[in-house]
């Protein structure tokens, strides 16, 4: 027996016919929200002597429905007879999952349904204040199968009211849309929209430890990298991921899990001390202030020499660096070039030289 609408009615069918069912008969019902009613045909099946195993097919009207998914619950009446149901959903050429429990179902499918018929609806109203309709010839390509979607909502307005009205868990769901929502918007503002408060993880492992700790994250199906830099061994999880830091620290003590809040991870200064460049004895990067300073190509000899000079002269003991690049120095002769960094490099200014000529 199948019961395919949440109502009073429902029940009293279920209740007044109870009698009649045959030994090992099973009950089903394929409600949307299984709260209001999972319990109470629980304890009439118990009273009567029947299995009562709930269902709920993920897919509407179907030409083809093969492959699509199907969810059970078993009732405490029903667990000996969710073998036997699985494989008659299966062998129709069914996916099906098994919850635990009513309040699992209605929480998830508060996410998967509700969430999903408020943000297209949400969707609607937003271009119907726009002005634009659903056949609008403006619709991108991916648009359009959102669209297609949204019209299904709009055919049905009853289903999505009575999501929203039985599952218990709708009004808290939305509500933490609202703050979703206002974090994407954020998001967007400063170039992490996608992240959505949710932010790369960086481990910093020893290196004897990064491939057992990647190991367990695999097993926790966590998406990650592993990265060589800086000497350093890292670890990268995607956004979307969970890290346990206490079940990182139990394989790596010394592992440091991080937190990164920018779209350009592996630079972030974040996980890493910074670095320190030694230019013949001049450290870049360090506790020091270092000017680079000077014109941005090299237009001539005399430009570079009486430069120099007035350097020298300003500051005995500045230290510089002078670097030549392509691009920079195109106006330049070979011959000029040398003589200036001979000159420079007589001055007893410090060098960095990278030049090539046009």
């Amino acid at each position: 027996m199948l019961a395919t609408r949440p109502t009073p009615d429902s029940l009293d069918i279920i209740t007044k016919y109870s009698g009649r069912f045959r030994g090992g008969s099973v009950v089903m019902d394929l409600f949307s929200v299984k709260a209001p009613m999972f319990r109470l045909i629980e304890s009439e099946s118990l009273r009567a002597g029947f299995h009562y195993i709930s269902a709920h097919p993920l897919f509407g009207e179907l030409g083809n429905p093969i492959g699509e998914t199907v969810v059970l619950i078993p009732s405490k009446s029903g667990s000996d007879r969710i073998d036997m149901t699985r494989e008659l959903f299966t062998d129709a050429g069914f996916k099906v999952v098994v919850l635990s429990s009513p309040e699992e179902h209605d929480r998830l499918m508060a996410y998967i349904q509700v969430a999903h018929h408020i943000l297209l609806l949400t969707l609607y109203r937003a271009m119907k204040r726009a002005g634009l309709d659903l056949d609008t010839p403006l619709a991108t390509h991916s648009l359009k199968y959102t669209l297609k979607a949204l019209e299904r909502i709009l055919e049905q307005p009853e289903v999505s009211n009575e999501l929203f009205r039985l599952n218990p868990y709708s009004r808290s769901v939305a509500e933490e849309l609202g703050d979703l929502l206002k974090e994407v918007v954020k998001g967007g503002l400063n170039g992490t929209m996608l992240l959505g408060g949710c932010w790369y993880m960086i481990i910093k492992a020893s290196k004897d430890r990064a491939n057992d700790i990647a190991s367990l994250l695999d097993k926790a199906k966590v998406k990650l990298n592993i990265v060589r830099i800086y000497d350093e061994e890292l670890i990268v999880t995607w956004p979307d991921s969970k890290v346990d830091a206490n079940a990182v620290k139990s394989v790596d003590p010394n592992a440091v899990v991080i937190e990164i809040k920018t779209k350009y991870q592996l630079v972030s200064n974040a996980w890493r001390y910074g670095t320190i460049v030694d230019v013949d004895g001049v450290r870049i990067g360090g506790n020091d202030v270092i000017v680079a300073a000077g014109p941005c190509a090299v237009e001539g000899y005399e430009q570079v020499r009486d430069t120099a000079i007035a350097l020298r002269k300003q500051a005995p003991n500045y230290s510089g660096a002078v670097r030549l690049s392509q691009g920079l120095i195109h106006t330049a002769s070979r011959g000029l070039v040398l003589r200036v960094l001979r000159y420079l490099g007589g001055s007893g200014m410090r060098l960095v030289c990278q030049w090539s000529l046009r």
